[in-house]
């Protein structure tokens, strides 16, 4: 599939031509005037927020640990996605972010996947039976809310 690249694209354009057919764009002029372009780095949450702590995959990490973990990841080794965090509670200064997940039929074997290996190492990872299931029962209320989320947002033809 192509992705299309656009420019001074209108709201109204992007719901019919992106959003409601679950299409996928890259409005590479939504940001330019953002400030965060240019001051949001590794470095800069590293510096700010590095001692702020976070839980992925039932492991806690210091902010700046977690991000060094981001940047050595690769594909044959991916690092896990900072999920179930509350950023702006993490962040005193209003906050890093416009983003919207969709599971559609060209994504659903990736998003089985995914889930499946977080699922798989938050039991591995666990030291005992009463954590295996607290992660259990929070791996599947994530799966089962996005499901949810998805079945809500498809529009009845």
């Amino acid at each position: 599939m192509t992705v299309e690249k656009v420019a001074k694209l209108s709201y109204k354009e992007f719901v019919s031509r992106y959003l409601n057919p679950l299409y996928p764009v890259v409005i590479t002029d939504a940001i330019q005037d953002w400030k965060a372009l240019s001051i949001w780095t590794p470095e800069y949450f590293k510096k700010n927020y590095g001692s702020k702590e976070v839980t992925v995959d039932a492991q806690r990490y210091q902010l700046r640990n977690f991000i060094d973990l981001v940047i050595a990841s690769t594909e044959e080794k991916p690092c896990s996605y900072l999920k179930d965090t509350d950023i702006p509670g993490l962040l005193p200064t209003p906050s890093i972010a416009v983003t919207m997940n969709c599971l559609t039929n060209s994504n659903w074997d990736r998003f089985s996947q995914d889930l499946t290996r977080d699922l798989v190492n938050s039991l591995t990872s666990a030291k005992n039976n009463q954590s295996r299931l607290t992660i259990i029962e929070s791996n599947i209320y994530s799966y089962l809310d996005n499901l949810g989320r998805l079945l809500t947002s498809l529009e009845p033809n």
